[in-house]
């Protein structure tokens, strides 16, 4: 599945992680996030989270491995 088809369910959030994952790839370097999200009928939710570039012996980044933590709640 290509992220970009997240835009189906809403719009312009798959685009969105697209070039945010592609800017991971670019720059060969971990990336940590952390905010607040409302979802649709589910609440509140505080969350953070680390991206870290996985590349090969010559420096090709071909995986992201990502970890969050979720807090959910009222706004």
């Amino acid at each position: 599945m290509d992220v970009r088809e997240l835009d189906r369910h809403a719009p312009g959030y798959g685009t969105s992680m697209q070039r945010f994952y592609s800017s991971i790839v670019r720059s060969r370097r971990p990336c940590a996030a952390e905010g607040s999200l409302q979802f649709v009928n589910r609440g509140f939710c505080r969350f953070k989270s680390i991206y870290l570039p996985l590349a090969s012996g010559e420096g090709t980044v071909s995986h992201i491995m990502g970890a969050a933590a979720y807090e959910m709640g009222s706004a």
